[in-house]
Parts: structure tokens; C-alpha cells; sequence
């Protein structure tokens, strides 16, 4: 058996999905030198949780993903660390070459590889064409002040929305990125970000986009390998009002954070809520 010499972290409150992912990440013969399980005091893994030689559950004194994940990086013993959410598939071919892609790219590096939907090789970030496409690109363009089209992918617009890559969209190997989806991210263990950048308690709405402001503003480059596969449930459940609002409230504080323009978020939301309702009004009236 050869082993991946990386650290995997894994923040957690010990859900079912974990068994999944930390046994896909075993299957096979080059497993990672080390997985770390990180659980706040109080919880614990559930009970059909498969121990492995190579896994470390640490208890952490803080909840909360982001705290968690610190925690779990201070732990870490090699020279590379993946971050990993509970609920993310990653096979070991495509750790080994996403492991290799990092060590490629330039030493002040990141980097995530494309996000699939579980059971496909379809991305998870969809970029349409026709005319709902067209009016929306105009939208994007003129309120978001975003790029055109595809040119959107890996950046996070002037009205705070961000668009992720496709990776059937572009023959770039290493595309890069103003931002990087924080559940599945490769670094190098002396340049992860150790302090508490999320000043929210509860789900972490958005982390990603504070991760990417503060490893960018430390001299880090962000790039979304299209060559290595992560897979994950998609589209996700439907979100109540009030974690809407809680996600939205998030985002006006990385807006202000970052330098960018709350009017122009705040128009955009309107443009949605203005197409969901007309939405409505057409499939009430259909014949």
C-alpha cells in the first residue's frame, strides 16, 4: 500500500454522511497518511462509524465549521493539507492528482479540483444559453458589473455574487480564481490560514468567500483544477425564509468587507424576487 502524503480535515458533527466520505477516501490502495475527524466536545460520531488506521478523531473545544477546521489544520502532520466537508466524495486517483497539480503550480498556491454532481460527470455550476440566459447575462453585466457569459466563472462580481467554474466550459488545466467552494481545497500546510476569519456562530453561510478574501489578501493564488473530481448531493434541499435572510445578512458583511457594492447586491435581489413572481404568475395562468 503506498500513502498519499497529505492531511485530510475533516470538520464535523459526526452525521451519517461521514462513514461515506472517510471510506471513499480508504477504498482503494494509496490511502491519505492521515485523516483528521474534527467533532466539538458533547458530540460524538455515529454509532456505524468504521475506524480506520489511519483516521484521528480530535475533539474540538469550538463548534462551528470554520473553527473546527483551524482546529483540525494545527493538528495536521504533512506537508499538504486538503480541507474537507463531511459530506464530499474525493476518490484517490483524483486526490493523488490534485496533490500533483498543487505541486506544479506556484509555491504561494491553492487549489480545488471541479465539483460534480454525485453519480455524474456533470458539474454543479450551470451556465445556460437562450434568451433567459441572454436577459440575465445583461443583468449580471450591467448591476452585478460582472463578465459576460462563461467569462464569469471563478469570479466573485462588484455586487458580490460569485460564479463557480464549469470545467466542460474551459481547456485551461488550472483555471484561476477569485474564490475557491471551501469543501474541497488542497494547501500547503504553511500557508493555511489559522485565524478565525467567519465572525458568524451557527451554519457558515458563505465561508468560502471570507476564506478566499483572506488567503488572496495573504498572497495566495486560488485555481479550480478542471482535470481532478470531487462529487457531492445536487442541487441542495430548499431554504427557509429565515436562512435565506441569515445567508443574505452574511453576504452584506463580505460586501462590506471586500469592498464591494451593497446597491448593486441589493438591486440584483430584486431582479430575482421580480423573476420569481412572474414565474408564479405564469404557472398560475398556464392553460
Amino acid at each position: 500500500m503506498k500513502e498519499i502524503p497529505l492531511s485530510v480535515v475533516i470538520p464535523t458533527l459526526g452525521y451519517e454522511c461521514l462513514n461515506e466520505t472517510v471510506s471513499y477516501l480508504n477504498n482503494g490502495p494509496n490511502r491519505p497518511k492521515e485523516i483528521i475527524v474534527v467533532i466539538p466536545e458533547g458530540f460524538e460520531v455515529n454509532a456505524g462509524f468504521q475506524t480506520f488506521k489511519n483516521v484521528m478523531i480530535l475533539k474540538s473545544p469550538f463548534q462551528g465549521q470554520v473553527k473546527q477546521r483551524i482546529f483540525g489544520f494545527k493538528h495536521a502532520n504533512e506537508k499538504h493539507i486538503l480541507q474537507l466537508d463531511d459530506d464530499i466524495w474525493i476518490d484517490q486517483n483524483n486526490m493523488s492528482n490534485l496533490l500533483e497539480a498543487l505541486k506544479k503550480l506556484d509555491k504561494n498556491s491553492a487549489v480545488a479540483p471541479a465539483f460534480l454532481k454525485k453519480g455524474t460527470s456533470n458539474s454543479i455550476y450551470i451556465y445556460e444559453s437562450g434568451f433567459k440566459a441572454y436577459i440575465n447575462n445583461i443583468v449580471q453585466f450591467f448591476v452585478l458589473r460582472g463578465a459576460w457569459g462563461i467569462k464569469k466563472m471563478g469570479t466573485i462580481t462588484f455586487g458580490g455574487i460569485n460564479f463557480g467554474v464549469n470545467y466542460s466550459l474551459t481547456d485551461k488545466e488550472n483555471y484561476p480564481c477569485d474564490w475557491l467552494a471551501g469543501g474541497c481545497v488542497l494547501h500547503h500546510a504553511d500557508q493555511v490560514y489559522l485565524e478565525n476569519f467567519y465572525p458568524f456562530e451557527g451554519k457558515a453561510y458563505s465561508e468560502d468567500l471570507f476564506h478566499s478574501f483572506y488567503l488572496k489578501k495573504s498572497g495566495i493564488n486560488l485555481y479550480s483544477n478542471t482535470k481532478t473530481f470531487c462529487h457531492l448531493d445536487w442541487p441542495p434541499g430548499p431554504r427557509s425564509k429565515k436562512e435565506q435572510e441569515a445567508e443574505n445578512s452574511v453576504l452584506r458583511h463580505f460586501i462590506k468587507l471586500s469592498n464591494r457594492s451593497l446597491i448593486r447586491f441589493t438591486v440584483f435581489g430584486y431582479y430575482l424576487k421580480l423573476g420569481k413572481i412572474i414565474k408564479f404568475i405564469l404557472n398560475t395562468f398556464r392553460v
